[in-house]
């Protein structure tokens, strides 16, 4: 393998599926190869679901990978096991290793390490994605590697579904209820930056946005505060913001009649993330409290204890409500 082909696109990428999936979406993304082997181990949550998940997710999807992917089960705690398993697997697939990749992102550390030990004796390469997309290769040469790192763009995957990626993700929830999908219209892209402002400040977005899907059914208070921050997002580059989407716990049945658990305002997808926004528009406790302390004038010294503690329990609300989104957002991944 010469270093002028060294970073070619591999037909075939080996990659062993863990429970971030970002790492093998912007990897086929980037490379795209013509087939993708899912390495997993028998560990339920943290590798055997998440590789079906992947699986299902990149057979729906034709435009990063023309086939549908395989997965083949390895060991994850015998080192001499893992290297085993890979010999049968490139023998049973008739794998020719030389224009094979291996990606030794995910995983546990010893099946990693194996894997990329197994690789380099076969003199093939493999690569590491590491945070802020950033992805090393290493190829063979004698007795040791020659390196390349590049940096991926996280926007080859901007077109994607939120709701699909999000799906993909999710282990302990599952999506209760899509929501609406929202996408600029003609209008709303033609308008000059100056109109669209305009437009934006006097709250005028109709005719700027199509809407698919089901949302709630009844209008709700913040609804026109999350269309118009959706309008801004779709008119910066989103491609489509999904809305009002609901959470509920997973359940092997898939049958649950548990009321969800979260509700996410907006979502969208964008660089290489998944981005959820929560639109609050309120008054603060603390305003609305002296305002209360306006109207009822000088507050009794007996009651101004009383009166105190309720302020501060009442500022405890916001705190909980981003305490819930916390959850949520390491949920979704």
């Amino acid at each position: 393998m010469t270093l002028a082909t060294a970073f070619e696109s591999p037909p075939v990428l080996l990659s062993i599926a863990s429970k971030q999936v970002w790492p093998h979406i912007l990897a086929v993304a980037h490379l795209k190869p013509s087939q993708l082997i899912l390495l997993h181990s028998d560990d339920t949550s943290e590798s055997k679901t998440p590789a079906q998940r992947l699986k299902k997710f990149f057979s729906k999807r034709s435009s990063l990978m023309p086939n549908p992917p395989k997965l083949e089960p390895v060991p994850h705690d015998d080192f001499a096991a893992v290297e085993r398993r890979l010999n049968d697997i490139a023998k049973n697939q008739k794998l020719d290793l030389s224009d094979c990749a291996l990606n030794f992102t995910g995983g546990n550390k010893l099946m990693a390490t194996a894997a990329f030990h197994w690789a380099a004796q076969q003199g093939m390469k493999s690569f590491y994605l590491e945070r802020g997309n950033q992805l090393t290769w290493f190829i063979p040469s004698g007795e040791g590697f020659n390196t390349h790192t590049v940096k991926l763009d996280g926007g080859t995957t901007n077109g994607l579904n939120p709701v699909a990626l999000l799906r993909c993700q999710l282990d302990a929830s599952e999506v209760e209820r899509d929501g609406e999908r929202l996408t600029l219209t003609d209008i709303g892209r033609g308008l000059s930056d100056d109109e669209f402002r305009e437009r934006i400040a006097n709250e005028s977005i109709d005719g700027l946005m199509k809407q698919a899907g089901t949302g709630d059914r009844e209008e709700k208070k913040g609804d026109r505060l999350e269309l118009t921050v959706a309008t801004v997002l779709l008119r910066l580059g989103v491609k489509e913001v999904q809305r009002s989407l609901r959470l509920k716990v997973h359940t092997s049945s898939g049958v649950s009649s548990r009321k969800p658990h979260a509700e996410v305002d907006l979502l969208f997808n964008w660089n290489g993330k998944l981005w959820l926004v929560d639109c609050k528009d309120r008054i603060s406790e603390e305003d609305r409290m002296k305002a209360l302390e306006r109207e009822l004038g000088q507050i009794p010294d007996r009651a101004r204890n009383l009166f105190d503690a309720i302020a501060s329990d009442l500022q405890i609300s916001p705190t909980k409500v981003l305490k819930e989104d916390l959850v949520a957002i390491n949920e979704m991944g």
